[in-house]
């Protein structure tokens, strides 16, 4: 006696098929991103079969067989993976950076500033240097937080994101009064220091 039939429409078949790609993902996602990683590396790219490929055809009438709409959903689930991926890469790096402290940090920059100055070399790419890596680090986040927002909503994955850039934020806030005041007159910045008149001297 034949198997009943579970499925008895075309619709019933294809939800069936994405349900069980999308536990396939679920339990074998390590996997998953780590091929995907060695494919990227190796510079392969990876194509997906267009609609009326036999690939597809044979897709339609093997119902274990991923569909391109599963397919999708585990290249959109990659995506934000690999987006709060970079955005704690990058929080690390701004972290160690700044040694996760932009008023210390801030404080560093303006004396290694302050001794070449005294020395007579007015060398403001001592602070103009370390000003661009943040501002190229928060652009970062700031993309990452983008797309985390679209696609995630308020969550824990944007707060992930938000305490960093407002991290960045801060340093920038710092060095760029500094890149200011050095441009302009670095006696008057002296002055200002030796007030403790820089927001960074107070936190």
């Amino acid at each position: 006696m034949p198997r009943p039939r579970i499925h008895r429409t075309k619709a019933e078949r294809c939800a069936a098929n994405r349900a069980k790609s999308a536990r396939h993902y679920a339990k074998n996602k390590a996997d998953i991103l780590a091929r995907r990683r060695d494919i990227r590396a190796q510079g392969e790219n990876v194509t997906q079969p267009s609609e009326a490929s036999p690939a597809t055809t044979e897709c339609n009438r093997n119902p274990s067989l991923p569909t391109q709409n599963s397919l999708a959903v585990a290249s959109h689930d990659v995506h934000i993976l690999e987006t709060i991926d970079l955005a704690q890469r990058t929080s690390r790096k701004l972290t160690s950076f700044i040694n996760n402290s932009p008023p210390a940090f801030a404080n560093s920059i303006y004396m290694k500033y302050i001794k070449l100055y005294e020395t007579g070399t007015n060398d403001i790419t001592v602070i103009e240097t370390p000003l661009e890596q943040l501002l190229r680090w928060q652009r970062r986040l700031d993309m990452c937080a983008e797309a985390i927002s679209l696609e995630c909503g308020v969550g824990k994955e944007l707060c992930s994101v938000s305490a960093p850039r407002k991290t960045a934020g801060i340093a920038i806030e710092h060095l760029q009064e500094l890149l200011c005041d050095a441009m302009s007159d670095p006696k008057a910045m002296q002055a200002a220091y030796k007030r403790k008149r820089y927001d960074f001297q107070f936190l």
